[in-house]
């Protein structure tokens, strides 16, 4: 569901980490038709950064602004690099900075009923950048392409960031015997939500010349995440937690990771 390649299932680790988080409070019913709904539809919402955004249209725009500011090459502290450099570094980094701050995250959510707020909190964050990638052109030929990498970086540690707290909320949501189901459901959502999104994407860089379309597309993509995503926080309850630990905070669970 989430990572860093786009429409594909979450890594090992990712699905491990999920399940440790949700140890402490194991569903005996059966499953909520609305909560999984809920659950499915995220996948729905995110889908439409890792289609549109990350496969489709940015890459090439990113590249496109950047050859115009820098040629083949931009100096960054005495080095020269590429765009292809560049971009493969920040993607590297925004996931190592992930996998940092995830073993705090999942002991945060381990001990606090706050998997739900932090879902939203990282939806925001990440659905947030991604409309702000519209404005790109609001700034000069120089620092388009900054802007693009660092909104991207955000967008990126919006998606795995919540992709932890995301996964760790599956077992919550039915029994064992369900899970399978529960998590192919939103496998499909998430396939049916970004091709969707993607194939009008396409028609409308493909049929319309304008310098609004690319940026049309960033800022629709940011909208579609944030608007579905509305539906799993209507619609999925905070999953309940044993021997809350209310004050924990980020530097707590550091020491306790």
């Amino acid at each position: 569901m989430f990572g860093l390649s786009p429409m594909l299932k979450p890594s090992n680790l990712q699905r491990r980490l999920g399940n440790t988080m949700s140890d402490t409070v194991e569903l005996d019913r059966a499953s909520d038709p609305r909560a999984v709904r809920g659950y499915a539809f995220y996948d729905w919402a995110k889908s439409s950064f890792e289609t549109s955004v990350t496969t489709a249209v940015l890459p090439g725009w990113f590249a496109y602004i950047f050859l115009k500011a820098n040629g083949l090459e931009a100096t960054v502290l005495g080095v020269g690099i590429t765009s292809d450099a560049i971009w493969s570094y920040g993607v590297a980094f925004a996931a190592i900075f992930v996998a940092i701050l995830a073993p705090s995250f999942g002991v945060i959510a381990d001990r606090r009923a706050i998997k739900m707020w932090w879902l939203r909190v990282l939806t925001y964050l990440g659905a947030g950048s991604t409309f702000l990638l519209a404005f790109a052109p609001m700034f000069g030929v120089s620092q388009q392409w900054v802007w693009l990498m660092v909104m991207f970086l955000m967008a990126n540690v919006g998606l795995n960031g919540a992709g932890v707290f995301y996964n760790a909320i599956l077992p919550h949501l039915g029994t064992d015997d369900e899970m399978d189901a529960i998590s192919n459901r939103a496998y499909a959502y998430g396939y049916l939500g970004g091709g969707l999104l993607l194939a009008v994407h396409l028609v409308l860089f493909s049929t319309i010349t304008g310098d609004w379309v690319i940026p049309f597309i960033m800022a629709s993509s940011g909208v579609w995440w944030l608007g579905f995503a509305c539906l799993t926080f209507a619609w999925v309850p905070e999953p309940p937690i044993e021997n809350e630990m209310e004050s924990l905070g980020v530097a707590d669970s550091a020491k306790l990771a």
